[in-house]
């Protein structure tokens, strides 16, 4: 199993080693393990720091994100043996999502963000159409 410093930890979550510490301290995320002054990360404390991640982009609070965090019933993001795949999750509408591989993606956040608000807007007036 592969094992991060944080510098490293913070180059694959995109997070400041600050932002990664409180979550840790709020519980969002699981402590690492080692030495105080040398703690080391997992693939587990990536996915955690990215599903959080996610979840503030989405607009969510840290008190709303505990609360889906403590839910025994969300699926874990299965990672095939050997590869790790990073996907970032986009609500565009209740049960429509967009999945983007940020490891093949190329897009910036903001064209995203982009993408995304023109998906919503697009699908705005299929939602408040007929019924036929």
């Amino acid at each position: 199993m592969a094992d991060y410093s944080l510098s490293e930890l913070e180059t694959l979550t995109g997070l400041a080693a600050r932002t990664i510490r409180f979550y840790i301290q709020k519980g969002l995320v699981q402590a690492p393990f080692g030495a105080r002054k040398t703690p080391r990360y997992t693939e587990k404390h990536v996915e955690q720091l990215l599903l959080v991640k996610q979840y503030k982009d989405a607009g969510l609070n840290l008190g709303r994100i505990a609360q889906l965090l403590n839910q025994p019933d969300i699926p874990t993001p299965q990672i095939d043996a050997g590869s790790i795949s990073v996907i970032s999750r986009i609500a565009i509408a209740p049960g429509v999502a967009l999945d983007i591989d940020r490891g093949v993606c190329t897009l910036t956040d903001q064209q995203l963000r982009d993408l995304a608000n023109h998906i919503i807007q697009s699908l705005t007036p299929m939602q408040g159409g007929s019924h036929d």
